[in-house]
């Protein structure tokens, strides 16, 4: 593993551009006075059963798709923009999604499932069009059948979510698919440590084939790339004191990505 320079901004071989950015955002004076344009486009309470986790928005078919920590786990709401003609869909209830995480096993246990980030792919990716799959990320962890240990092969960090409703009974398999394991963390890192932070969103990249996505534990702390697809996740920068939700910006394929730290 390459160890970069502690001198930001700086280039990554093979086009990668990474920069460390600290920004505080203030209004103009002449915009002070100004009506407040904070517009809500969305109240959760009603249609989902406990907090909301995450959620990501197709702008051509002004719609959202959105994350809870409950029941149900994933509910699609269309006509966003125009909240009096707004319609909500359940896709997939908590003990489907609870079975995925235990792949299938109702013994296994599972540690705080947090399904931190959620985003549609903006290009076309593989055989699917544009805004026809999401990638999530998930905090959880999942157990060994009967017992209290994690199994870092069945935790899944990383899974593709198809927009489509679960089948009832299942096991969730039908709309998810796992990219990234602990498992896979682990092999990269170099390390046994079960304990991660996946609670932050992710960024995709410029060709919309990968995601950049930050870790803020002692073990897999950085900044990592992940194929959203094929996953074989990448460790770009191990770095114990990055925390944040990375963007990226490309220009002549070169990937810039803006962190804090």
């Amino acid at each position: 593993m390459i160890t970069p320079p502690a001198r930001l901004p700086f280039t990554w071989g093979g086009g990668l551009r990474i920069a460390a950015v600290i920004a505080t955002f203030a209004a103009a004076p002449a915009a002070r006075g100004q009506v407040d344009n904070l517009v809500p486009v969305l109240t959760t309470s009603g249609f989902l059963g406990s907090q909301l986790a995450a959620y990501t928005y197709d702008p051509a078919a002004d719609t959202m798709y959105v994350t809870a920590y409950g029941n149900p786990a994933v509910v699609k709401v269309t006509d966003v923009s125009t909240p009096a003609s707004q319609a909500v869909l359940s896709t997939v209830y908590e003990g489907t999604l609870q079975l995925y995480y235990r792949n299938g096993d109702p013994n296994r246990g599972v540690t705080s499932p947090v399904q931190g980030g959620i985003l549609l792919n903006p290009k076309p990716i593989g055989a699917n069009p544009a805004y026809s799959l999401a990638l999530i990320a998930d905090g959880g962890n999942t157990r060994y059948s009967g017992l209290s240990t994690v199994d870092p092969a069945a935790t899944k960090k990383f899974y593709t979510y198809n927009l489509q409703v679960a089948a009832i009974p299942g096991d969730g398999t039908d709309v998810f698919t796992t990219r990234a394991t602990l498992a896979n963390l682990q092999s990269v890192a170099g390390s046994a440590s079960t304990s991660n932070n996946l609670a932050r969103q992710f960024a995709w990249s410029g060709d919309g084939q990968s995601i950049y996505f930050n870790d803020s534990s002692a073990s897999y702390s950085g900044l990592w790339k992940l194929g959203a697809l094929s996953g074989s996740p990448q460790r770009l920068m191990a770095e114990d004191d990055t925390s944040s939700e990375p963007a990226v910006r490309t220009a002549a394929g070169v990937d810039q990505i803006l962190l804090s730290g």
